[in-house]
C-alpha cells in the first residue's frame, strides 16, 4: 500500500481556495509521515449547503476516521493541529462518542459518521 490522499465517490473540490489546498497539503503529508490511505469523504461540493459553509468555499474538509483505533484518532487529530497550525480548525466529529473518546469529541447529531473536520478557523484569512 502507497499512503496516499484519495476521495471516496462523489466528493470532489469544485472550488478550492488556499485554505483547502493548505489542508490537502497536510493531510498528504501526514499520509505519508504514517503511512496511511487517508479517505476525503466531502471536499467543496455544495450539496444543499449554506453558500457560507466553508465546504463550499473550499476552505474545509472531512475525512473518515474507519478503521482507525482511538489512540490512532487522537494521535492523527494531534498532529493535523500541529501541522495546520492557530490559523486552523481540526475536529473529531461524530454523532455518537465513545467514551474513549468524549474528551476530544465535537458532537454533531446530524453527522453521518465518525470523522476529522478540518477548516480554516473563523475570523481568520489564509494566507
Amino acid at each position: 500500500m502507497t499512503p496516499h490522499v484519495h476521495l471516496k465517490a462523489g466528493a470532489g473540490f469544485p472550488v478550492l481556495a488556499p485554505a483547502g489546498i493548505r489542508i490537502l497539503a497536510a493531510l498528504d503529508q501526514t499520509a505519508q509521515q504514517f503511512g496511511l490511505v487517508l479517505l476525503v469523504t466531502s471536499g467543496s461540493e455544495p450539496m444543499g449547503r449554506d453558500p457560507a459553509d466553508p465546504h463550499p468555499l473550499g476552505e474545509a474538509v472531512d475525512v473518515s476516521v474507519q478503521g482507525l483505533t482511538p489512540d490512532d484518532i487522537r494521535e492523527l487529530r494531534n498532529e493535523f493541529m500541529v501541522r495546520l497550525g492557530s490559523a486552523f480548525t481540526v475536529l473529531y466529529e461524530t454523532p455518537h462518542p465513545s467514551p474513549e473518546l468524549a474528551s476530544i469529541a465535537y458532537v454533531n447529531p446530524k453527522a453521518t459518521g465518525d470523522h476529522f473536520h478540518l477548516q480554516r478557523r473563523k475570523g481568520t484569512t489564509w494566507p
